[in-house]
């Protein structure tokens, strides 16, 4: 049933404008990246406390009844991953997680898998791009790529879009679907406003190129990079890379 505003209850999830949500997402990023232990050189229990304090604050305080049902749901699940990831004996001695704790977090990332599916707008964003993450954590990239593909679908914009057109062109050009990969990150490379997003779109498509053995295609990517970016605090990287590429090939 739609409110005085017309909007049914389930559509009414973008209480913050798209900066807000952008910090939040890659706030609750950080949360789930730092208990899969990608940041664990990073941050301390004491960042992830207060991280995580902030993060489910926000929302709680900005969202609708039906929208923080959802979001309740999401954190209950991080809360889950967070403690099978920080147990004692989660991971063998090279660093990847043991069976069972892959297990655990599978278990998890179908739970988020599924609230993904019933949600709509940036909270099944959010969803479908942790499933992905989590499921990628254990190396089920079949289940990832599906995910991935999921988060793409909602064309979302600002940061969730971009990181779930990301993943998706990442799950693409491994599974040898190198022109679907290009067409998932154009747009963002493409896009007028420029922008970081834009900067990293750009060199999403050289690393791509590069990866699939295509270097000459790779440094023109690059190269296209420092033409129409020439400002920016990467430049000098990129170059360095295209002399890197050209020597070594």
């Amino acid at each position: 049933m739609a409110d005085d505003t017309g909007r049914r209850p389930e559509e009414d999830d973008d209480l913050l404008d798209d900066e807000e949500e952008d910090v939040v997402f890659k706030a609750r990023m950080g949360v789930v990246n730092l208990a899969l232990g990608y940041w664990k050189h990073a941050l301390g229990a004491a960042g992830l406390v207060l991280l995580a304090a902030f993060v489910f604050g926000t929302m709680e305080n900005a969202r609708t009844d039906a929208q923080k049902e959802i979001h309740a749901q999401i954190a209950g699940i991080e809360r889950k991953v967070q403690k099978i990831a920080s147990a004692d004996g989660a991971t063998d001695p090279l660093g990847g997680f043991t069976a069972a704790a892959g297990a655990a977090i599978a278990e998890q990332a179908a739970a988020m898998e599924a609230v993904a599916s019933g949600a709509v707008g940036t909270g099944a964003g959010y969803a479908w791009v942790t499933a992905a993450d989590l499921y990628g954590a254990i190396d089920d990239d079949d289940a990832a790529a599906r995910c991935w593909a999921g988060a793409h679908a909602l064309a979302l914009p600002g940061s969730i879009g971009w990181a779930a057109a990301n993943g998706h062109a990442s799950a693409l050009a491994k599974s040898d679907d190198l022109e679907g990969a290009i067409e998932a990150v154009q747009p963002y490379a493409d896009a007028e406003s420029g922008g970081i997003i834009a900067e990293e779109a750009q060199l999403a498509i050289a690393r791509i190129y590069m990866d699939a053995g295509r270097t000459e295609d790779g440094i023109k990517a690059m190269e296209a990079f420092l033409v129409r970016f020439p400002g920016s605090a990467m430049g000098t990287q990129v170059s360095a890379e295209i002399e890197s590429a050209r020597a070594s090939g």
